[in-house]
């Protein structure tokens, strides 16, 4: 999202893939496959924001606060279970991702 007073630079769509891939939170995740989507750049936040981020804001409300600030996680039925700060709470992301997909 370009909300957050222009944290990151502005990339297409295809080359954040690859931006992530080198970032030190995202470093080591599996960005496409594996059970994960990476999402094209979206609003996060207001009247605009996109229905994946509205949906996660049903179960865990709040809105986000800086760019890499929301990590949601969706089990095998939908349901939004579990939103980790991407930043501050990266190794808890981490882990109930791979918590998450050992169970599956």
């Amino acid at each position: 999202t370009d909300e957050f007073a222009g944290e990151v630079e502005e990339l297409p769509a295809a080359e954040i893939g690859g931006f992530l891939g080198e970032f030190k939170l995202t470093k080591d995740l599996p960005l496409d496959g594996d059970g994960v989507t990476l999402m094209e750049k979206v609003q996060v936040n207001g009247p605009t924001a996109h229905e994946v981020f509205e949906y996660g804001r049903e179960y865990f409300p709040g809105p986000v606060t800086a760019n890499f600030g929301c990590c949601l996680l969706f089990d095998e039925t939908g349901e939004c279970v579990g939103r980790f700060h991407g930043i501050k709470e990266a190794e808890e992301c981490a882990a109930a991702l791979d918590e998450l997909v050992v169970g599956v």
